[in-house]
């Protein structure tokens, strides 16, 4: 507005709010792993754009994830990318020395040992049994909302969930609801697997 209502060379002040807002934008990094609030998708950043666990459902969370990240394509082409391992229902990644493992279906985690060999388990099940990992399953989920995973410069694990961005609500708010950022430590994680070994 300021560059069409204006005139003589005031005029081109108005260019620039967007290029500093194109600049803010440019240097805003984005999560290396996102988690729907549901568990039944994961997003992982790679050189090519975020790889996503499956192709179809799901699909408004997919198509925000992309779009925010500035590369909004198509979901099957996300879920073509490098960077997640599927077996099955059971999708694997690596996040530096971090394993995190997101199980689909009431089977699929049945059949799971443990964690899998996970530092971080998510499922889209309640899972009723101790687990020797850091567990975001279902329950948990819709107490945290969407989670956003991210490598700290120490090597621990940042994990930010929706609830601490939104802020307390009278819809989202419970009497001991967790709504913090915290950090996983890899010495922790490691000492949890040795216990259950």
């Amino acid at each position: 507005l300021a560059f069409v209502l204006l005139q003589g060379r005031v005029r081109y002040a108005g260019l620039a709010l967007p290029l500093i807002a194109g600049l803010f934008w440019v240097q805003t990094t984005r999560p290396h792993v996102l988690v729907a609030d549901n568990g039944s998708l994961m997003g992982m950043m790679t050189a090519e754009g975020r790889a996503l666990s499956k192709p179809s459902g799901s699909g408004f969370v997919a198509g925000i994830w992309l779009e925010n990240d500035g590369a909004p394509v198509a979901q099957e082409v996300a879920a073509e990318r490098v960077g997640l391992v599927r077996e099955g229902r059971v999708i694997r990644t690596t996040l530096a020395d971090w394993r995190i493992t997101q199980v689909s279906g009431k089977t699929a985690l049945a059949n799971l040992d443990g964690c899998g060999g996970a530092d971080v388990l998510i499922s889209n099940q309640l899972v009723e049994t101790a687990r020797p990992c850091e567990v975001f399953d279902l329950g948990r989920l819709r107490e945290t909302g969407s989670l956003a995973l991210d490598l700290l410069e120490n090597g621990d694990l940042q994990v930010t969930t929706a609830r601490s961005v939104a802020g307390a609500r009278p819809w989202n708010s419970r009497d001991g609801l967790r709504q913090d950022v915290f950090v996983l430590a890899k010495e922790r994680a490691a000492a949890a697997t040795l216990l259950s070994e």
